[in-house]
């Protein structure tokens, strides 16, 4: 859910003063009164809760943040006994409130996706989930790893994003990943993998971007070279290619 396409608002009960008025209760227009959710006010979690009032929207106009009311509930906004702070607090803190999981300002792709990234994560760009393209990735920051594989020959240069960068970005919070490819085949990796080696998300070997026929657009590649111990079956198994969504449990 986007703060910047669906109106924040408020709720105040008419007739209000500062010491009553429940300044602060933010909701989504999307689902008018019965739909609440948690929402992040200047990085500060706050649960909601029900209150029998008139609803005040305020939202972004002509590029700035103006009160507006629902129709046929503009008494309480417009009333004479509505404190001239209140109104001004409520539309402050409606500039600074994203809701959860926007709190990093994701943005969202502008090219063709190739990982998605769902399940027990705190940072979207899409209803529950967060879309990456290919731009989006190398931005996160990218490193080279030079290492053999079991299915190249000689020392190949890899370059993409650590698998920790992008657990972070997304705020993941589990323990595994059940990562999927294109053909569907499905293997989980323990998100330790992550922190305890350099493991990459390749979008290029030797300096090109992988084509699907070369195991693109994205190979989980271990740095095998140098870590005796990951020369086994079961990492094989793991170092998954043409993947293409990630699910943390």
């Amino acid at each position: 859910m986007d703060a910047w396409n669906e109106f924040i608002y408020a709720a105040v009960p008419s007739g209000s003063d500062t010491n009553t008025a429940p300044a602060g209760i933010f909701g989504s227009l999307a689902g008018e009164e019965t739909r609440w959710g948690p929402f992040t006010a200047t990085g500060v979690s706050t649960a909601l809760a029900r209150w029998t009032a008139d609803w005040v929207i305020v939202g972004p106009n002509d590029g700035g943040f103006l009160p507006r009311a629902l129709p046929g509930r503009s008494s309480a906004w417009n009333s004479p006994t509505m404190p001239q702070r209140l109104r001004l607090l409520v539309t402050l803190v409606a500039c600074f409130v994203v809701p959860a999981g926007h709190a990093e300002g994701l943005p969202r792709p502008s090219g063709p996706v190739v990982l998605t990234v769902t399940g027990a994560i705190d940072v979207t760009n899409a209803p529950g989930r967060a879309e990456f393209d290919r731009e989006m990735l190398e931005g996160l920051g990218t490193i080279e790893l030079r290492t053999s594989t079991y299915w190249t020959a000689g020392t190949p240069v890899f370059s993409g994003v650590l698998g920790r960068t992008l657990l972070r970005a997304v705020g993941a919070r589990g323990t595994r990943a059940e990562c999927r490819a294109l053909n569907d085949y499905v293997v989980t990796i323990p998100l330790a993998d992550f922190e305890q080696y350099d493991v990459v998300l390749a979008l290029k070997m030797n300096g090109r971007y992988m084509r699907i026929r070369d195991k693109g657009p994205i190979w989980v590649v271990y740095p095998w070279d140098g870590h005796s111990e990951l020369d086994d079956e079961q990492t094989k198994q793991k170092a998954i290619w043409q993947l293409v969504t990630m699910r943390i449990h």
